[in-house]
């Protein structure tokens, strides 16, 4: 019997503390951007443009902006007809990640993997 009420009482600490612990890890001021750089609503902040997007140009000054606070690089960009792949390298010339831009909606999203 006491080892069930142990049992209960720490369930309901972790389930107290749960919305700390998540706050925490999101990179976005809590409550304001609970997602990151993704947020509901009409503004989506730098995850999606929310613009069209129809150039590699285009897609690598998205990428700059969104990356300008990451010692990161743009990389290689590579059209598809639904998207752009790009590269995105360390200051070493590392890949550090792969990532696609969506032509009609300019939202992005890591593909990881190799480019």
């Amino acid at each position: 019997m006491k080892s069930l009420v142990i049992v209960i009482l720490l369930f309901q600490i972790l389930l107290v503390s749960l919305p700390v612990i998540a706050g925490g890890r999101e990179g976005g001021e809590r409550g304001r951007c609970p997602y990151g750089g993704y947020g509901t609503g009409r503004q989506w902040g730098w995850y999606g443009a929310r613009s069209p997007v129809d150039s590699p140009e285009k897609a690598r000054a998205l990428l700059d902006e969104y990356f300008k606070s990451v010692p990161a690089t743009i990389g290689e960009i590579t059209e598809y007809p639904l998207f752009f792949k790009a590269v995105i390298l360390d200051r070493q010339g590392a890949v550090l990640d792969v990532v696609i831009v969506h032509r009609a909606t300019g939202r992005f999203r890591s593909i990881g993997g190799r480019p």
